[in-house]
């Protein structure tokens, strides 16, 4: 799809993914990994929000739809998740200590 049709964005096998809220990354973490991450702050020069509940699994009838929605940068619902794909390189900034 992205190569297809939106050959001009960054690949998700290249990048970096973040979130632009302290709470998007808490909530991430604790229903993908148990709650056991380091989060981090992040600077980079390149790179572009997306709406990660698209990328999620659905069934195969609107995948084509979804695909085009997250490459566009559409939203998928009102209450989107938003990530931010990062070309890299990407720096370090610092640790959020107790995030919690």
């Amino acid at each position: 799809m992205r190569q297809l049709h939106f050959e001009d964005k960054l690949s998700r096998f290249q990048s970096f993914f973040a979130f632009q809220e302290l709470d998007d990354a808490i909530e991430f973490g604790q229903a993908h990994r148990g709650g056991d991450v380091d989060i981090v702050e992040v600077e980079c020069e390149d790179f572009e929000v997306r709406d990660m509940d698209l990328v999620g699994g659905s069934w195969f009838g609107n995948i084509i739809s979804k695909g085009r929605d997250y490459w566009a940068g559409n939203a998928g619902s009102d209450g989107s998740t938003w990530e931010v794909v990062m070309d890299p390189p990407v720096e370090i900034i610092d640790t959020v200590d107790d995030p919690v």
